[in-house]
């Protein structure tokens, strides 16, 4: 008789995963609304650029032309959902990033080095998450200015906080 190996994490999260339905399913539908979001020019391919009016138009239902209908200047609606989601998911992806990175390397530095610098670094990460964040993202966005770039780092800089204590749990020695 053959000796299997042990299952690595990434098998049994997998193998796991893949049993629950509802998470496949899950799975398929955001991959499928990422792709209509980012592929917007042809599922969509209606002008969004909100200077494209018509005076005369008026709010009509869904057609075959408009999927999701018109609103009351004339601009196609899925389009404009579907161009604003992609610019959502940009700005989730980017924070999802950034604050990982910057979670990974402040939780790993924190429980690697140990002593003085884990003190500061945790009293860092603590002062950080008692930091009000919609109420920071408010008053960056009326000062910096609205758009995705700002959103992005103002959310990162106050989302790595959680990821840093685990991080930093799991390598301290």
């Amino acid at each position: 008789m053959l000796k299997q190996s042990p299952r690595t994490q990434w098998q049994l999260f997998w193998r796991r995963f893949f049993r629950h339905r509802l998470a496949v399913g899950s799975l398929i539908v955001l991959g499928l609304l990422c792709l209509a979001c980012f592929g917007a020019k042809w599922v969509a391919p209606y002008s969004t650029n909100h200077l494209d009016i018509s005076l005369v138009g008026t709010a009509k239902g869904p057609s075959w032309k408009h999927w999701f209908g018109t609103d009351d200047l004339g601009h196609d609606q899925l389009s404009v959902l579907l161009n604003a989601g992609q610019i959502s998911l940009r700005i989730g992806l980017a924070v999802a990033f950034f604050s990982t990175l910057v979670g990974v390397l402040i939780g790993a530095a924190a429980g690697y080095f140990g002593n003085i610098i884990d003190r500061f670094l945790s009293a860092t990460t603590d002062l950080f998450l008692v930091v009000p964040q919609l109420a920071l993202l408010a008053v960056a966005l009326s000062y910096f200015g609205r758009s995705p770039t700002t959103i992005i780092f103002v959310l990162a800089a106050l989302g790595w906080t959680y990821i840093a204590r685990v991080v930093r749990g799991r390598c301290s020695r």
